[in-house]
C-alpha cells in the first residue's frame, strides 16, 4: 500500500473532490491500496486476483450513491497480430 501513497498530487486534488476523499480514506482504512486516479474523481485500486471478489465486495459498501464499480482487469497477452 506503500507504493500507492501520493505526496504530490493528491493532498491538493483530494479535498476538492469531497466524495471521492471519503471513499479514497475509507478504502486506504480498510487496507485496500487506492489511488486518486488522474485528476479524479475516479479511484483506482489495485488488488491481487485472488481478493478481487472479496475487495469489490468491500468496496462496493463504500461507493457514494450513483457511483459505480468496474473490474477491468489486466490484458496479459499484450497487443497482437493476427
Amino acid at each position: 500500500m506503500m507504493a500507492t501513497t501520493d505526496r504530490i498530487h493528491e493532498p491538493y486534488r483530494l479535498p476538492l473532490l469531497p466524495e471521492t476523499l471519503d471513499l479514497h480514506q475509507s478504502l486506504r482504512a480498510q487496507g485496500i491500496a487506492a489511488a486518486l486516479s488522474g485528476a479524479g474523481p475516479s479511484v483506482v485500486c489495485l488488488v491481487a486476483a485472488p481478493a478481487l471478489e472479496e475487495t469489490a465486495s468491500l468496496a462496493r459498501r463504500h461507493l457514494p450513491d450513483g457511483w459505480d464499480l468496474l473490474t477491468p482487469g489486466w490484458d496479459l497477452a499484450g497487443a497482437q497480430v493476427r
